[in-house]
């Protein structure tokens, strides 16, 4: 292996999981290698808590400082970062909550780090654009926003983070947590990541056409959920007058 590369990962380790395998690289200096490593080491983890607190602000709000601190550090040796850009850092972290044993009691927290990333990767997307047209029935035909996405959650994490975005603190004891599926479409729009909760139906319809069903098949999709009446009343209250898609009337 060549030496810089057995360096690199020798000093990767050491910064991770507080070893001092590259201490035999290194040349002494006024300052012992123990310590530079540790101010790397520090500097380095720093940085990746930082970036997920951006990115979970909610979970961020909720939980004690040391414990989100923590979690993220043996996130990291788990599933180190690939890259020096640390936008994907966090795409497994909801999962390695679920199978955390400090956070077990709080099965919720997976879903928050969800919500929160799905609308932190929304909120980057560009607004204003749309894809190819399809066609609906009397209503012409509609293009979908290019931005959207679809999220399924057990917990009501959207009523959490309102209540963190406003510090009601004590309205957070009165939320029902008991499991309940919740459908979301997030999407970003000029002033940014618009999130909407969506019935069964519409979430079924806008599934069935983001993997690239015509509108009749979405369609059937969607009476998997409800009558007639009641599908076409939710398709057109949630996504044919909202923002989530435009009508090219016939």
């Amino acid at each position: 292996m060549p030496r810089l590369l057995e360096f690199q990962r020798c000093f990767a380790t050491d910064v991770l999981f507080d070893a001092a395998a590259s201490a035999k690289y290194l040349v002494a200096g006024p300052i012992p290698s123990d310590v530079a490593i540790r101010v790397h080491r520090d500097s380095v983890l720093a940085a990746l808590v930082n970036a997920m607190r951006l990115s979970c602000p909610t979970l961020s709000a909720v939980v004690d400082a040391r414990f989100f601190e923590q979690a993220v550090r043996d996130y990291a040796r788990a599933r180190p970062p690939r890259g020096a850009c640390l936008a994907h850092f966090g795409d497994e972290f909801a999962a390695f909550l679920e199978m955390y044993p400090p956070a077990s009691e709080f099965p919720f927290f997976g879903d928050m780090v969800r919500f929160d990333m799905s609308i932190d990767e929304t909120n980057h997307d560009l607004p204003g654009t749309y894809g190819e047209p399809l066609s609906f029935g009397r209503d012409g035909a509609f293009r979908m926003v290019a931005s959207l996405r679809q999220l399924t959650t057990k917990y009501p994490v959207d009523v959490i983070r309102d209540e963190v975005e406003a510090e009601r603190w004590e309205g957070l004891e009165g939320i029902d947590m008991k499991p309940q599926l919740r459908e979301f479409a997030l999407w970003r729009t000029e002033s940014g990541a618009t999130v909407k909760r969506l019935s069964a139906p519409a979430a079924a319809f806008l599934k069935a056409v983001r993997q690239g069903a015509d509108g009749g098949a979405a369609l059937n999709s969607a009476l998997e959920h409800g009558s007639s009446d009641e599908v076409l009343r939710a398709i057109r209250s949630e996504i044919l007058t909202s923002s989530i898609c435009v009508i090219d009337r016939q």
